[in-house]
């Protein structure tokens, strides 16, 4: 062994976590009260029994029904030991920790991507991350930036700032803070403690510089969450369907939160759960200096339904399909064209699917799923109806798929076939 090798920055830092992990969790605060009924289902502020403050964190985009068999619990709130990967935790505490594991003195020089504070609901959730491959990862970096933060009619948003490809990955980055999507949390008078440890983060300036439009909640920091928060949930190998529902999870990102929305989007995000970070992709061509968009609800549904889900934002959509009043007849036909009938010639059934992807791209409706499998039919149709077209088509597939499912739409297809 080399002399003074435990002198070196880096070992001693591994010896410490090397520590860490031997220590039990660091016992906190903990909270057992019951949050009296009348408390609203849209994240606002309630009552706790004590008469401390209480709120039920953001739903967003985030179903806020519970699910089947889910009972509520009285929660509780710990500081978890960053390098305990399995921990004591009960289900029913609200865990407060940092992903990936960060060590006291550590900084941003130390680890580039940065950390994400996280209240986890229960110890398994965040045992489960452990189980990812490859976790935690590297964050994806596109080879050049791609993005900036600059005025928008819409107050602040996103731009291109080089022409992007379809496909193209924008930018991608872990959460701020991580809340559950719906599990009422107790607070304590003033700021909590737990969550102060945000200033200690140097992205806490970026955190509170988001915009706040629940702003009578008294707590900017929970006012920030509420209306920036993005649907996150991470759930690791061996994970039930239901315990996913239970680890429904919103997060708060520096550049992403402040993409704004529009019904035909222009990018779209999607987690990666080995790097616990989220990606924002192209879906169509953006020139440099276009704003980029992404939508916050579901935009397959009515007008009435995606305005109504929107109210929860603060605003109303006035993007081109909201106020084009033949929108809904289109969305619906194009929804429909996905079914092909069996006695249909193969011939017509690839004509047939041109002509939709060349209405979905005029109308800038990319974003939904049946353009992916138009697409997929003109792929897997005999070359002779297809032609040297086949690669064009191949291209926005693969692109498509890239952006929307991390993958190229061969592995998706391979992968879906191997599940099914």
């Amino acid at each position: 062994m080399k002399r003074g090798f435990l002198n070196i920055e880096k070992a001693r830092k591994l010896a410490m976590k090397q520590q860490l992990k031997m220590d039990e969790p660091t016992p906190g605060v903990f909270f057992d009260e019951r949050i009296q009924a009348g408390g609203s289902e849209d994240g606002t502020l309630v009552q706790l029994e004590s008469g401390r403050t209480g709120i039920k964190m953001p739903f967003q985009k985030v179903d806020g029904r519970l699910p089947p068999g889910f009972k509520t619990c009285k929660p509780r709130l710990t500081e978890l030991n960053p390098f305990a990967a399995f921990d004591n935790a009960k289900n029913d505490a609200m865990i407060y920790t940092t992903i990936p594991p960060k060590c006291p003195d550590e900084t941003s020089a130390d680890s580039p991507d940065g950390w994400s504070e996280c209240l986890f609901r229960g110890g398994h959730q965040k045992q489960a991350l452990f189980t990812i491959l490859g976790f935690p990862s590297a964050v994806p970096k596109p080879p050049v930036i791609r993005h900036c933060i600059g005025p928008s009619a819409h107050g602040l948003g996103v731009f291109a700032t080089v022409d992007i490809m379809p496909g193209d990955l924008i930018v991608a980055e872990r959460p701020l803070l991580v809340f559950p999507g719906y599990q009422p949390i107790p607070l304590p008078d003033g700021m909590p403690s737990q969550l102060s440890s945000a200033e200690k983060l140097q992205a806490r300036k970026a955190f509170l510089a988001l915009f706040n439009s629940h702003t009578k909640d008294g707590l900017p920091m929970l006012g920030i969450a509420r209306t920036n928060g993005i649907e996150f949930t991470v759930a690791g190998e061996g994970v039930t369907a239901q315990e996913k529902e239970m680890y429904r999870s919103v997060g708060v990102f520096d550049a992403i939160s402040r993409v704004n929305h529009s019904c035909t989007p222009n990018a779209t995000t999607l987690k990666n759960p080995s790097s616990f970070s989220l990606s924002l992709s192209a879906l169509r061509p953006i020139q440099a200096d276009e704003e980029i968009f992404i939508s916050y609800g579901p935009s397959s549904e009515p007008t009435s339904e995606r305005q109504s889900v929107l109210l929860s934002h603060g605003f109303s959509c006035s993007c081109t399909l909201c106020i084009d009043p033949g929108s809904d007849a289109l969305i619906d036909q194009i929804t429909k064209s996905k079914s092909t009938k069996p006695e249909i010639p193969i011939d017509q059934v690839v004509q047939d699917s041109i002509f939709w992807i060349n209405v979905i791209e005029d109308a800038k409706l990319e974003h939904l799923e049946v353009y992916f499998w138009h697409l997929i039919k003109i792929i897997y149709a005999p070359p002779q109806y297809v032609g040297k077209a086949r690669v064009q088509y191949e291209e926005k597939c693969d692109r498509w798929s890239i952006a929307s499912y991390g993958k190229p739409y061969k592995t998706y297809i391979a992968d879906t076939l191997r599940t099914d």
